[in-house]
């Protein structure tokens, strides 16, 4: 039975830390090391932790100064002594049989890694939806986050898969290099991850503030994935990279557009778009016709209309009534 490391960076997490540790202790699949890292918090999330270690012995727990969560979870990889690394975020928590599904399914085609589905739910456990995802190229696209995931530990050091330290979009360098790296990778009709909807989570706010240093993040995040990118990968498949740029930016724009000036939205996104056109090839050539197996229809609708109202000149009209929605 083959050790999965399941790494947890922690910032003032005191009232779900102790759940989230306990769906990992209580899993049917038993050799596990709970990898917990302690970011700079400042409430009385230190505190659980150290008595969680004392509690359960597959728990080794790091104190550091807080440096984000991509240091965290780069840190943790490092620290991580199993064949197998898991990511869990520190206000949720999983089903039972979590770490054993993903364990078989990773070891039956002797992948480098797996991914499943999640579900979103409240604090009361209410399941809100259900997502699972078609073993389709696209589907690792789509879903970018760290968790939902098994990696093998050798795959991800051997290639430096690792997070961007940005404020916006370390998980989607993460992913994408894995993405290119891998020629093993599956997907998996599961959903035992259960994803907490909490206004107060960074997952939820960050992006609605400083919108304009999102845009350089963006930009930093595009050129380091082209420097970084598996280029045989990335000759094969360039038009999946152009349109995952694209469907990035326009959610980017379509987010921003409740926190900043129409102007500088639209500045922003055709800043973008020239990015796109200038290291890639022109932005919109080929992206009507291109229609991944699994993207939603509403996805693709949404990149369509933005194309038609673009080149009709009338985007800034769009954002502008958008923006009072």
């Amino acid at each position: 039975m083959k050790k999965v490391s399941i790494i947890i960076p922690i910032y003032n997490s005191e009232n779900y830390i102790e759940k989230c540790v306990e769906s990992i202790v209580n899993q049917s699949y038993r050799n596990i090391e709970i990898i917990l890292i302690n970011d700079g918090s400042t409430d009385n999330s230190l505190e659980k932790i150290k008595k969680l270690s004392i509690k359960h012995s597959n728990i080794r727990f790091f104190d550091q100064k807080n440096h984000g969560v991509s240091y965290s979870r780069n840190k943790g990889i490092q620290y991580a002594s199993g064949e197998y690394v898991m990511f869990v975020d520190n206000d949720d928590y999983i089903d039972e049989d979590y770490v054993e599904v993903f364990v078989k399914s990773i070891e039956k085609g002797n992948y480098d890694y797996v991914i499943g589905g999640y579900k979103r739910v409240d604090v009361n456990d209410k399941i809100l939806m259900k997502k699972v995802f078609k073993d389709e190229k696209w589907s690792f696209y789509m879903f970018i986050t760290p968790w939902g995931k098994i990696f093998n530990r050798k795959f991800l050091l051997d290639n430096k898969i690792e997070f961007l330290k940005v404020k916006m979009g370390e998980d989607i360098y993460f992913n994408v290099l894995a993405i290119s790296y891998s020629d093993k990778s599956t997907v998996i009709n599961y959903a035992g991850y259960n994803w907490l909807y909490n206004e107060e989570s960074v997952s939820n706010t960050i992006h609605t503030k400083n919108t304009d240093s999102n845009k350089k993040d963006l930009l930093f995040l595009f050129d380091k994935i082209l420097q970084n990118i598996n280029n045989s990968y990335y000759e094969k498949n360039k038009i999946y990279v152009k349109y995952f740029f694209l469907k990035t930016i326009i959610w980017y724009t379509l987010y921003s557009c409740k926190n900043m000036d129409t102007s500088v939205v639209c500045c922003n996104y055709f800043d973008l778009k020239k990015y796109i056109s200038d290291n890639i090839s022109n932005c919109y050539e080929g992206i009507i016709k291109f229609n991944p197996k699994g993207e939603s229809f509403r996805t693709k609708f949404i990149i369509i209309i933005f194309i038609i109202l673009d080149k009709l000149s009338l985007l800034k009209f769009f954002i502008s009534f958008y923006s009072k929605i």
